[in-house]
């Protein structure tokens, strides 16, 4: 029988891989998209507006997918 002071470490480790490897295919996606945007969008866009949007975007989505995955599962 697994002890119970194991269980909330194994749900906490597999709540972390389970984040970082949603958040590694996002930010993939989303890198791929900047890259594949039009040469007028860097043209017409500032490179520190678009890096500030670029990182402002990751930082979101690394703050968000935490707490939306423990309140999806039902975890508090």
């Amino acid at each position: 029988m697994i002890p119970l002071t194991l269980l909330p470490f194994i749900r906490c480790v597999f709540h972390h891989w389970v984040c970082f490897r949603g958040a590694e295919g996002l930010h993939d996606a989303l890198l791929a998209s900047i890259l594949s945007a039009p040469m007028r969008f860097f043209e017409t866009n500032p490179r520190g507006r678009i890096l500030s949007r670029f990182s402002k975007d990751v930082r979101t989505l690394d703050e968000v997918i935490p707490l939306s995955l423990l309140i999806m599962i039902g975890v508090s």
